[in-house]
């Protein structure tokens, strides 16, 4: 069984109720940084090792570097946006091939190899050095709008990626919650005609771990030990990085981080109240009324160029990202203090 050390990686992102299948599409741009992807209780958190961690935070700086450079990689996203987000529709009264899977495969993983590079494990060191605010300054703007994108193919119940699955899941009489968890090669095996038994697939909604060695993607045996090896060990201290300094004391509330599910979302908007301390894996614009009434924001993941870091500058209240365990910890109705000097959220009340 191979093993993995935490101690040698960085936390990334985590959501809820991730298909493995598109996982792998999302994983395929990155084989080369030898990535781990956890999926433990229909949780999928991903992982960097940290020497690429830092390959790509210098690779951020080359990207925001110059106008020039900036300009060119926001032209190239937006042209993989569109393409991707094209194919997607082009698709949707249309009998799916397996090229047709292939290129959305690729679509998949071109867009997502560009929009990577807008969050916070390449922008951080360039957004230190000033590149980003100087060479590229609605970036704000240009990540909200590739966001939209993202929403209409991938997020949310009538996503366009679910329908094309669900026309293959009924065109080869498969259950469609097993084609969700089926391999990129499994797929390929339905339309080659060729049968296997896809009962596994139940148990990679619970458990599996995805990594990447020789610029391959594997499933790993024994996902269950590996989630109980990346478990936190320190469940009391939450500790982030300052996105924008203050102090704020308020109620917790505690947003979703299922990407199936905006409903899920305006619950937690509903619940929101004016001076209320909005906690979350990470905020995005769909969420800006309730960015709008928090006393701070406190998000699992993100850095200095992250949604939650330049919302709360922008409204000037305090905001810790990068915590890994907020949503973890805090429950709904924590009285909670965010320290924003120390990057600090210590528990008040319970």
């Amino acid at each position: 069984m191979k093993i993995f050390d935490p101690k040698n990686y960085v936390r990334l992102f985590r959501f809820t109720n991730v298909p493995l299948l598109l996982d792998f599409f999302y994983l395929e741009r990155k084989k080369d940084k030898r990535i781990l992807a956890i999926n433990a209780n229909n949780q999928r958190t991903l992982y960097i090792p940290k020497d690429e961690f830092e390959k790509t935070l210098n690779e951020g700086v080359e990207i925001y570097g110059t106008k020039e450079s900036a300009s060119k990689f926001e032209s190239e996203m937006k042209k993989a946006a569109a393409e991707f987000l094209g194919l997607s529709k082009n698709l949707q009264e249309k009998i799916i091939s397996k090229k047709d899977m292939h290129d959305i495969d690729e679509a998949f993983a071109k867009f997502y190899g560009y929009y990577d590079k807008t969050d916070f494990f390449y922008t951080d060191r360039a957004s230190e050095k000033g590149l980003v605010q100087n060479n590229l300054p609605h970036f704000g703007k240009l990540k909200e709008d590739m966001r939209r994108v993202i929403n209409e193919i991938l997020f949310g119940e009538n996503a366009l990626i679910y329908s094309i699955l669900k026309s293959i899941a009924e065109k080869f009489d498969i259950d469609y919650d097993k084609l969700l968890f089926y391999t990129p090669e499994e797929l390929d095996m339905v339309f080659d005609g060729q049968k296997f038994d896809d009962s596994v697939c139940l148990e990679r909604k619970n458990f599996y771990a995805v990594y990447s060695e020789d610029d391959l993607l594997f499933l790993h045996d024994n996902p269950k030990e590996i989630a109980r090896i990346f478990s936190s060990n320190d469940e009391n201290v939450i500790k982030g990085v300052v996105a924008s300094k203050g102090f704020a004391k308020g109620r917790a509330i505690i947003f979703p981080d299922n990407v199936t599910s905006f409903s899920d979302l305006r619950k937690a908007m509903d619940r929101m109240e004016k001076g209320d301390v909005l906690v979350a894996e990470t905020t995005s614009p769909e969420i800006m009324p309730a960015c709008s009434k928090a006393a701070a924001i406190v998000t699992n993941q993100g850095g200095l160029m992250s949604h939650a870091a330049i919302v709360s500058r922008e409204l000037n209240i305090p905001c810790i990202v990068g915590t890994e365990n907020a949503t973890t910890i805090l429950k709904d109705g924590d009285l909670v203090e965010v320290d924003a000097e120390k990057g600090v959220v210590r528990i008040l009340e319970k």
